[in-house]
């Protein structure tokens, strides 16, 4: 699955947040192969800013920024498309996920 920066940063808000030892195992081997490297920071100048509202946002050059291949397992995709079930059914689903959920989906 290609991956762009924007779904990189976002995917961690379809990570559960507890879970038993193997769901947590799978989070943190996806969260292995979507990092954003420190190589990668400085290539495309990636920046955390301040918003208006107290939170932040990420700005990054485009032009420079390349989608990633992530080969995820069958338990990994598995534990994504649950989440994305569990979020949709509760109506939890934002514009920012919807990128990443449809991938995730099909």
């Amino acid at each position: 699955m290609k991956l762009t920066i924007r779904e990189r940063l976002v995917i961690s808000q379809l990570y559960p947040q507890k879970g038993n030892m193997i769901e947590q195992t799978l989070v943190e081997d996806i969260v292995k192969k979507v990092r954003i490297s420190q190589e990668e920071i400085k290539e495309i100048g990636l920046k955390v800013q301040a918003t208006g509202t107290g939170g932040v946002s990420y700005i990054w050059d485009e032009a420079k920024a390349k989608d990633l291949d992530v080969d995820l397992t069958k338990a990994e995709l598995g534990l994504l498309k649950e989440r994305v079930k569990e979020l949709d059914e509760k109506k939890e689903i934002t514009q920012e996920l919807l990128g990443i959920c449809k991938k995730i989906q099909a």
